[in-house]
């Protein structure tokens, strides 16, 4: 008996069965759990989704089985008032209870008017900046160390004397973001490669010839240029349905806002 009371989850236990005593006794319908074909359904979708592959039979099994214990774990846990006292439970109900506010109803799609009237109000913001694609040849510090620009500069003579041509033996080593970037703005680049690359680049004159070595935070490359585009909107089916969705986003917030303000009203607060 005395070993019984040294045991270090036993007034746990006590205060739980205290406190399950305290509950009314749960309505029959409270210890119905309706596991419907559509429940099922989401399950394996959500399976397939993150698997990408169906489950199988066992797997099924085990799916509905979790999810059953998960419903009969969050009732009783409902029952204690655990909801109430525990911040991130709170914090991840009233999450989803936002998310129901804000898709629950969809508002209407934006009429073109609509969309029209937001592109000229907001034509500045929607247009993108001067982009550049390119292709590149790399010689890497880490692998040539102090001949990488030595290298750089060989290989440009020979691509010289094939001019529009490629050399059958590709030069250069791999890059991790491959052989052609782009269409990218400076602003993307000097991220990926460094400010000194992305301005510098961005100064070549245009034309298919090959021209560097251009140093980066990685190595030289060699550059080829195979597009500019001036600053301005995107093309015109790209720009509305990324209006489309800006605007269907913020009405969704704003009827969630306005669902929320109702539920609001219906609440005293008391300081």
């Amino acid at each position: 008996m005395k070993r019984l009371w040294r045991e270090p989850l036993l007034p746990f236990a006590i205060i739980a069965g205290f406190l399950l005593w305290l509950q009314p006794p749960a309505h029959d319908n409270d210890l119905v759990i309706e596991l419907s074909p559509e429940i099922s359904s989401n399950l394996e979708a959500d399976f397939k989704r993150q698997r990408r592959r169906p489950p199988t039979p066992s797997e099924v099994t085990e799916l509905e089985e979790t999810w059953v214990e998960m419903e009969i774990l969050s009732r009783e846990a409902r029952q204690l008032g655990l909801d109430r006292n525990d911040p991130v439970v709170r914090r991840r109900l009233a999450q989803a209870m936002r998310f129901y506010l804000e898709n629950g109803l969809p508002p209407a799609p934006p009429s073109e008017a609509e969309i029209n009237d937001y592109i000229e109000a907001n034509r500045d913001d929607l247009s993108l900046p001067r982009r550049r694609r390119f292709a590149h040849l790399f010689f890497s510090h880490q692998s040539r160390q102090a001949k990488a620009k030595e290298d750089a500069e060989s290989a440009l003579k020979i691509l010289e004397k094939y001019k529009d041509k490629t050399p059958k033996t590709p030069q250069g080593d791999v890059f991790i973001h491959g052989r052609v970037i782009g269409p990218i703005d400076e602003e993307g680049l000097a991220k990926r490669l460094g400010n000194p690359f992305a301005k510098a680049l961005f100064r070549l004159t245009e034309g298919p010839r090959w021209q560097g070595p251009l140093e980066s935070n990685f190595g030289f490359h060699l550059i080829r240029l195979l597009g500019d585009q001036e600053p301005g909107l995107p093309k015109d089916d790209v720009l509305r349905a990324g209006v489309r969705r800006q605007l269907e986003k913020s009405a969704k917030s704003s009827a969630g806002t306005a669902r929320l303000k109702a539920l609001k009203s219906r609440y005293r607060i008391e300081r």
